[in-house]
């Protein structure tokens, strides 16, 4: 399920047009997988949302999409792409945490801080 609405999207990019980026990836000329990205220093790039869908492949295409976000950094000359939490309502999602372990990804814990105002 995506994070943000269409609208919340078309106004995320209109306001900050050089730090929102949205990757599409196509395999075998179907649209298959797609990526919210927002550049939250001038060489991190963050995936905010993702993920793939509308396919019948038999194995999954975001390895490959992932290489092109990799390959994107690269020419792009960013230092981290942040993949993001494996977490979905405070439980660890192993199957994620898995998939970016594969990828090369190195796993750190978050922590939080609160303040109660």
């Amino acid at each position: 399920k995506l994070k943000y609405s269409f609208s919340y999207l078309n106004k995320l990019i209109s306001k900050e047009k050089e730090k929102i980026k949205v990757f599409n990836f196509f395999y075998k000329e179907a649209y298959v997988a797609s990526a919210i990205c927002h550049i939250t220093q001038k060489d991190i790039l963050y995936v905010a949302n993702w993920g793939d869908y509308g396919h019948s492949n038999k194995y999954s295409v975001m390895y490959n999409f992932c290489l092109e976000l990799v390959k994107f950094c690269i020419k792009k000359n960013f230092k981290i792409l942040d993949f993001g939490l494996s977490t979905s309502l405070n439980d660890d999602n192993l199957n994620l945490f898995r998939f970016k372990n594969k990828l090369g990804c190195n796993p750190f814990s978050q922590k939080i801080f609160r303040i109660k105002l």
